[in-house]
C-alpha cells in the first residue's frame, strides 16, 4: 500500500470546494461500466455517456442565452440552469464523449450567430413597436370601415 501512495500525487487543497471545481472543471462527463458472467463482454450501455453543463458558465449574452435555450429544447433545466446531453450513438465510449462535446461547441457558435431572418424576441423593444404600430394600423381599419358604412 505504501508504494501506491508513493506514486499517486495528493489531490489539490484549492479544489476540494464544489465551487471551485465547477469553475476550473465545469463540463461533467458520466458513464458507466458492466460487469458479465457469459462469455460476451461488451455492453452496449457501456458506450453511453451523459455531460452536463451549467449555462452560466459559457458567458453568454441574453440573445444568445434565449437561442442556446430554444436549440437544446428539453435537454436544459430551467431548475438546475444545466444543460444535459446523452450520447450513445457511436460504437465507443470515446466516440460519444467527442460527439457530446462536439454537440456542445455546435450549439455554442449557433446561439452566438444571429441571421437578419430570426424572429424576434418576444421581450425585445422592437416586437413592442411593431405590436402597437399594428394595434395601431388595426384602429385605423375600423375607424374607416366604419366610416365608409
Amino acid at each position: 500500500m505504501l508504494l501506491k501512495l508513493k506514486f499517486c500525487t495528493k489531490f489539490p487543497d484549492e479544489l476540494k470546494d464544489v465551487e471551485c471545481q465547477q469553475k476550473y472543471f465545469p463540463l461533467e462527463f458520466r458513464y458507466s461500466d458492466y460487469i458479465h458472467q457469459g462469455t460476451n463482454i461488451r455492453d452496449m450501455r457501456a458506450r453511453q455517456v451523459t455531460m452536463g453543463i451549467r449555462l452560466d458558465v459559457l458567458d453568454l449574452d441574453k440573445p444568445a442565452h434565449l437561442k442556446f435555450r430554444q436549440l437544446v429544447g428539453d435537454r436544459y433545466n430551467k431548475d438546475t440552469d444545466v444543460f444535459i446531453v446523452v450520447s450513445d450513438r457511436c460504437p465507443s465510449r470515446k466516440q460519444n464523449r467527442e460527439y457530446s462535446e462536439y454537440l456542445l461547441t455546435v450549439l455554442y457558435y449557433e446561439s452566438n450567430k444571429t441571421e437578419p431572418c430570426e424572429p424576434i424576441k418576444e421581450d425585445s423593444p422592437v416586437k413592442e413597436e411593431r405590436r402597437s404600430l399594428t394595434n395601431s394600423l388595426n384602429e385605423n381599419d375600423t375607424i374607416l370601415r366604419a366610416a365608409n358604412n
